[in-house]
């Protein structure tokens, strides 16, 4: 019986519902001026990241025109003998 009521309030408060999400309130001006500087802050971050990578790039490039021998890559260090029992603690 009070079915077609209810369903028309429902189908009111939907419509109201959807008219209120259509209607986009206008942007102020200050967050058109907070877009541009955030715009222009990752496009310094973008800058240094290049300049780390390029960075990156040159030493690595140093490293393998040498061949290695910053790294010592060919040598193996000496195994270092270490004596067992009273003697070897530190005092």
């Amino acid at each position: 019986m009070l079915s077609p009521i209810a369903l028309s309030m429902s189908r009111l408060i939907w419509k109201r519902g959807s008219r209120m999400t259509m209607a986009t309130p206008a942007a102020p001006a200050e967050s058109g001026e907070r877009l541009e500087r955030i715009e222009q802050a990752v496009d310094a971050i973008a800058i240094e990241v290049e300049r780390v990578s390029e960075g990156q790039r040159f030493v690595t490039r140093l490293l393998s025109e040498r061949g290695g021998l910053a790294l010592n890559a060919a040598q193996q260090p000496e195994a270092v003998r270490v004596p067992v029992g009273e003697a070897s603690r530190v005092r």
